[in-house]
């Protein structure tokens, strides 16, 4: 059941943004374009340098994401960022409250909330049922016997941590809102 818990928070992860691949344009000029054809309408005119964010690809070409504009570009033109390439190109680090203010619109401020207060609430429950299955037991070094978390609290836990992020995300969207 464990097992199972993780894989849907693993899931969970993936579809808020935290295993995202992104690409940096190398050509000087490249199309964004509506569909994966030479010959289809151009979205955009990206720039050398510009940073993509690859939704699937194969290998003639890239769906991504710049801006807010989903299109395909020529695989041949772009290349994967490694974490070292990040490095060298990152700007100053946000506090997480600058990153929230420039967050704009309901669903891009409910998302930023909702991910870190579920995470830090579930770590919270967690912890407070790992305290509460503590017994006092003379035979250890730290004079107590951990119990097991049983699979009900991580699902208690689980659902309190969703409800209470979905609460205080939706204020966070509101107030994204008026950003």
């Amino acid at each position: 059941m464990n097992k199972i818990i993780i894989t849907l928070l693993l899931l969970f992860f993936h579809l808020n943004g935290f295993s995202i691949e992104q690409v940096v344009v190398t050509a000087n000029k490249l199309n964004l374009r509506s569909t994966d054809s030479k010959n289809s309408e151009s979205l955009a005119l990206l720039e050398k340098g510009d940073t993509l964010t690859v939704l699937t690809t194969n290998d003639t070409w890239t769906r991504v994401k710049y801006k807010s504009t989903d299109g395909f570009v020529s695989s041949e033109y772009v290349q994967p960022i490694t974490s070292a390439d990040a490095d060298e190109s990152a700007s100053p680090k946000k506090t997480w409250y600058e990153e929230f203010k420039s967050k704009k619109g309901f669903v891009a401020g409910f998302k930023f909330i909702f991910s870190r207060v579920f995470l830090i609430v579930l770590i919270i429950f967690i912890g407070i049922y790992t305290y509460k299955m503590r017994q006092k037991d003379g035979r250890y070094k730290t004079g107590f016997r951990q119990g097991e978390v049983s699979t009900g609290s991580w699902i208690k836990s689980s659902i309190y941590a969703i409800v209470i992020a979905l609460i205080v995300g939706f204020i966070g969207g509101l107030i994204s809102i008026f950003n």
